[in-house]
């Protein structure tokens, strides 16, 4: 898949869904960023991709909660 983008209303791409991963992980970009897809229905947040990792979300490791 390869995703387009939209930051402060300059167009770029298209980027691969590694290279996405890549800068999101980097901080350069945001899940809130926008992109778009042949795939996607308009421009939507990244973090609504399949495939998109957020950095600092939720893990498939359970972590006990308590003391």
């Amino acid at each position: 898949m390869e995703i387009y983008l939209s930051r402060g209303g300059e167009r770029t791409g298209p980027y691969s869904l590694e290279a996405v991963n890549r800068q999101l992980a980097a901080g350069t970009l945001t899940p809130h960023d926008l992109g778009w897809s042949e795939t996607s229905p308009g421009w939507k947040p990244l973090l609504s991709f399949a495939g998109v990792i957020v950095p600092g979300g939720a893990s498939s490791t359970p972590v006990p909660i308590g003391i």
